[in-house]
């Protein structure tokens, strides 16, 4: 049986979304060949690593000899058996990207959300496409990201060409969020698409409007974007700016609410 062929039970579904970081619950659940797998005690630690040989290719090549042979024997176990176990953990989580119905009908709509959450790459890529969002190529996401308020799939998403999404970004998928080609998007960029007050009587109504980010725009660290701004193509925002309003093209905007610093000429902005 080859590792492809391998399909994933609710169960092991389950242990993977909601404790991804847990080597426990993943060996409480992994199973091979009717081969119980769990955190390895000393008797079982060999069938543990020739079933992880099996699903991961792992052989002892990948270890660094000199170091390994300095470590006491408890050490040197628990050095492999945590090696082994993270080879298993990037295997389960690729076959779970390719198991979409599986994590949908074992957890609802919400199970693909919160894999989305620690997928990264290619596999965060084929996920968000495969649920709907529209990816153009070159696109690169790290691990992460957060996507609120998308209640069934994610087409309220589009990322255009060789657009980069750092890590901790977090989208309002309410309403539309179309982002433009060779866009940086950096940690911690919050883009919100809605406002609700709930039951608060503050007055303040409810908005829901798209955001727009146009070509070669770059967005510093821990920015926020409120509903329905437009960037213009090439503009900067910088780090930690709110921004309430459009931003001209090539214009520099910084601070909370965000103002121009620059104009699309390079020159200072004149506030009169």
């Amino acid at each position: 049986m080859s590792p492809c062929s391998v399909r994933l039970n609710p169960a092991l579904v389950s242990c993977l979304v909601v404790g991804l970081g847990s080597t426990a619950r993943c060996g409480a659940v992994a199973g091979y060949g009717g081969l119980s797998v769990g955190l390895p005690s000393d008797r079982q630690l060999v069938a543990l690593e020739a079933a992880a040989a099996h699903w991961c290719h792992l052989s002892f090549r990948s270890f660094n000899i000199a170091v390994f042979l300095h470590m006491n024997i408890k050490t040197a176990l628990q050095v492999l058996a945590l090696r082994i176990v993270l080879k298993m953990f990037t295997w389960l989580q690729s076959s779970a990207v390719r198991n979409l119905p599986v994590i949908e009908a074992s957890l609802g709509f919400d199970g693909v959300v919160r894999l989305l959450e620690h997928t990264e790459g290619s596999q965060a890529v084929q996920l968000l496409r495969d649920e709907g969002a529209v990816i153009m190529g070159g696109v690169r996401i790290l691990r992460n990201l957060t996507i609120h308020n998308a209640d069934l799939d994610f087409r309220n998403l589009r990322i255009g060409e060789n657009c980069h999404i750092g890590r901790q970004v977090f989208l309002d998928l309410a309403n539309s969020i179309d982002i433009g080609d060779r866009v940086t998007i950096s940690m911690r960029t919050t883009i919100l698409t809605h406002t609700d007050i709930g039951d608060s009587r503050c007055g303040l109504p409810r908005v829901d409007a798209k955001v727009t980010i146009g070509d070669d725009v770059y967005i510093g660290a821990g920015a926020m974007l409120l509903p329905g701004v437009n960037l213009g193509p090439g503009s900067i925002v910088a780090a930690g700016a709110v921004v309430t309003r459009d931003v001209a093209p090539g214009v520099v905007v910084a601070g909370s609410p965000a103002r121009p610093l620059t104009s699309a000429d390079g020159q200072p902005w004149n506030w009169r």
